[in-house]
């Protein structure tokens, strides 16, 4: 018989690149478990997860800015997935980069909002 993971809740790009590979692991080492999936925002899934409607989540947090949890839930650090900026290179300063204020005035593009 198989034990169900009510769900797992995750951000878009671990839902797409990192979970299939979680998946894979604990159906090698947990065959008996049957696994789902639900790619939702950080702070919605924390709740959903506050009100028992998952048995974990998978946010993502950034220095500076991160999740934030009720005390009645539990944290641990997985792994640490780099965001990686493209520019023109005529547009980007040397390295190091000690901030982004060259790119301030620049127009952005970023996932469309609900993705």
């Amino acid at each position: 018989m198989r034990s169900k993971i009510r769900g797992a809740a995750a951000f878009n790009s671990a839902a797409r690149y990192m979970v299939p590979r979680v998946f894979e692991l604990l159906e090698e080492r947990a065959p008996h478990l049957s696994l789902e999936l639900t790619q939702l925002e950080p702070q919605r899934s924390i709740a959903e997860l506050a009100r028992h409607q998952f048995d974990l989540v998978i946010p993502e947090g950034y220095e500076g800015r991160p999740v934030q949890l009720p005390v009645t839930l539990a944290r641990r650090e997985l792994w640490e997935d780099p965001i990686v900026l493209v520019a023109p290179a005529a547009m980007v300063p040397p390295q190091p980069l000690d901030s982004l204020a060259w790119a301030e005035s620049a127009p952005w593009c970023m996932e469309p909002v609900g993705e």
